[in-house]
């Protein structure tokens, strides 16, 4: 497994979103053993706050690992409490407060269990100053930054956070729309998505994104001719784990399961041979491998 600061800089790299991180909160209480799929309304359209065609995304359900902390793999664990401390430490939030947390391109979401006072009292804390209003949010912005290139809007039931932007109060902006269903969601702009995000059943972790249609393949990487999307979930069951990797192709001919079965023989070594049972199907134009672990060996699914 790559460690853990590799993978949260992999991923904070997608936003470099810096000390603000993405966050978002809700006043819900968590809901350990009930998957949501509630963070999918807030993965915005691909260009919409910035220019890529595709991005990907990750999604953590933190409350699945809270709860099971003693019996999860520890450094998937430590994994968690570092993307969450990453994201959500400017807002006062720790792994014991947050329900979901979910990123992608410049902008995120996470739901947690602490009111807009507590948030903005810690955000102020941490040196962020309001910059202005917009729908029921409150936009904050580093103190003293000059031209920002991160903010932080607050409600009483969310929170988004943008990065790395030039305009991150009108980043944040777009994302509030986007979660309102005022925007074209990414899998409404992009129709692999939808079959992906339909084949991974992940309630512990998703990771996903869309692509240009794969020209050669790249069986080392994953990387398939024809694929426009991929993915991996994990969820828990009892004492188990399943993971998932989904290779969504632009027609179903263009699935190749003998080279998705040589990926996963050469992965021996790497998150996929973690898992027992590891079974290659086709449904579709999606290739899905899937396999089992004990809840205590399995890693967390990080590109």
């Amino acid at each position: 497994m790559v460690p853990t600061l590799e993978r949260r800089t992999l991923l904070g790299a997608l936003t470099a979103a810096g000390a603000a991180g993405l966050a978002g909160c809700s006043l819900s209480p968590p809901r350990p053993d009930e998957r949501t799929d509630e963070f999918r309304d807030w993965l915005h359209e691909p260009g919409t706050v910035r220019d890529p065609g595709h991005y990907p995304f990750a999604a953590i359900d933190v409350s699945t690992f809270a709860v099971r902390e003693s019996a999860v793999d520890a450094e998937a664990y430590r994994d968690v409490e570092s993307f969450v401390d990453y994201h959500l430490g400017p807002a006062g939030l720790g792994v014991d407060r947050v329900d979901w947390l979910v990123e992608g391109s410049v902008a995120g979401v996470a739901a947690c269990s602490r009111s807009k006072d507590k948030l903005t009292d810690a955000l102020e804390g941490n040196g962020y100053v309001e910059r202005t209003t917009y729908r029921e949010y409150t936009l904050y912005v580093p103190d003293g930054s000059g031209s920002p290139t991160s903010s932080v809007a607050v409600a009483d039931d969310r929170v988004v956070s943008t990065g790395n932007v030039q305009q991150p109060v009108d980043a944040a902006r777009a994302v509030i729309d986007t979660g309102a269903g005022e925007t074209p969601r990414y899998a409404a702009a992009r129709e692999p998505m939808v079959d992906l995000l339909d084949a991974l059943d992940g309630d512990a972790m998703t990771y996903g994104r869309t692509r240009e249609t794969v020209a050669d393949s790249g069986v080392a990487q994953g990387v398939f001719e024809g694929m426009v999307a991929d993915g991996s979930a994990l969820s828990f069951d009892g004492d188990a784990a399943e993971g998932q990797w989904a290779f969504v192709h632009a027609d179903a001919d263009d699935v190749d399961l003998d080279a998705v079965q040589s990926w996963v023989d050469s992965q021996s070594d790497g998150t996929v041979g973690a898992f027992e049972d590891r079974s290659v199907s086709q449904s579709g134009r999606t290739a899905l491998v899937t396999g089992s672990a004990s809840i205590g060996e399995a890693p967390l699914l990080w590109p």
